[in-house]
C-alpha cells in the first residue's frame, strides 16, 4: 500500500514513516515549507534554523527520510497561501479582539487537504501524519489519542468525513511521549 506521510522534521512524523516503511508500505514523504522562519535571534534578525517549519525542520525530515531508506522526500512551498490563509487572518482577528487557533486554521485549510491532493495525485491510498489522535471504527469522525496528555484531536476537529476517512494517525495508540521516542531510538533515528 502505498502511503503519503505528513513530514514535519520532528520526531512524531520521522517514527510515523520508519513504523509505516517497516510494516512494508511504500512511504512517499511530504513536507509543507509554510514559513521561512519563525524566530528572531538576539540581534533582532530572522533565524532561519530553529522553530516551526524551519529550514532545520526540513533537513531534519530529508534526513530520516535517508535514514529509513527508500523514501522519497517531496518538499513544497506553501508560504504564501499559509500567510494568507493562516497568518493574516490570526493577526487581523487579534487586533480586532478575536482569538482564532492558528492550527485548527491550518490543519483544515492548507495542511491536511493538499496532503490529500498530493496523496490522491501520487495514487497513495492514505494520509498518514504524526498527530496524536484517532480515526472512529466508521472512518468518519477524529478521536481523542490514547495519551490524553499529547491529543491533537482538538486542532482536527474541522476536518469532513470524506477526508477523515482517507487519514492515519500511527500514534494515536501510543500511551507516552516516551514511547514514541523509544521507538526513534529503536529505528536509529535520534
Amino acid at each position: 500500500k502505498k502511503i503519503l506521510v505528513g513530514m514535519s522534521g520532528g520526531v512524531d512524523s520521522a517514527v510515523v514513516a520508519a513504523i509505516l516503511a517497516k510494516q512494508g508500505h511504500e512511504v512517499i514523504a511530504y513536507t509543507l515549507k509554510l514559513l521561512e522562519s519563525f524566530s528572531v535571534d538576539e540581534e533582532g534578525e530572522e533565524d532561519n534554523t530553529k522553530g516551526c517549519c524551519s529550514f532545520e525542520d526540513i533537513k531534519d525530515a530529508t534526513r530520516v527520510c535517508d535514514k529509513i531508506g527508500g523514501i522519497s522526500h517531496v518538499v513544497q512551498n506553501w508560504k504564501n497561501q499559509f500567510y494568507q490563509t493562516v497568518i493574516k487572518p490570526y493577526i487581523d482577528g487579534a487586533r480586532d479582539g478575536v482569538t482564532t487557533n492558528p492550527c485548527i486554521t491550518c490543519n483544515s485549510s492548507i495542511k491536511i487537504p493538499v496532503l490529500m491532493a498530493v496523496a490522491a495525485k501520487l495514487g497513495c491510498s492514505k494520509v498518514a501524519t504524526g498527530h496524536y489522535a484517532r480515526v472512529s471504527s466508521d472512518g468518519k469522525h477524529i478521536m481523542r489519542a490514547a495519551n490524553l496528555k499529547k491529543d491533537q484531536s482538538y486542532f482536527l476537529w474541522d476536518l469532513t468525513p470524506d477526508i477523515i476517512s482517507r487519514l492515519m494517525f500511527p500514534l494515536g495508540e501510543v500511551s507516552d511521549k516516551e514511547d514514541t521516542r523509544e521507538m526513534a531510538r529503536e529505528f536509529n533515528l535520534h
